[in-house]
């Protein structure tokens, strides 16, 4: 089974990423093969010191779909991540997993079904 993981940057190294990489942990030690989508390339060797664990090793595969440049208006934030998600993630990447799984609470998630 492909499982993918949704999150904007696992950089941080915090709360939610600790999550993610959690999760990702468990997957893959049982068996499935997970990805991650994130909207910046991961640094491995930070999150490798961060956490002091190979975490890389955990995803099969990383996809990067950066973050949208649009005009600046109030409801920027929220317009980009409608037509990155709605248009790419939908169209483009959710048919090739069995399962996604958004970790970040901003997520439409509809997505995640």
């Amino acid at each position: 089974m492909r499982i993918t993981l949704i999150h904007d940057s696992l950089n941080n190294g915090e709360g939610a990423e600790r999550l993610a990489i959690y999760m990702a942990k468990a997957l893959s030690e049982s068996g499935y093969n997970t990805y991650l989508i994130t909207a910046e390339k991961t640094n491995w060797r930070r999150l490798r010191d961060i956490m002091s664990d190979d975490v890389e090793s955990y995803f099969k595969g990383e996809i990067i779909i950066p973050y949208l440049k649009l005009p600046l208006s109030l409801y920027d934030g929220l317009n980009a991540w409608l037509i990155r998600d709605i248009i790419t993630f939908s169209l483009k990447v959710r048919r090739h997993y069995d399962l996604t799984i958004s970790i970040k609470q901003y997520r439409i998630p509809m997505l995640s079904l």
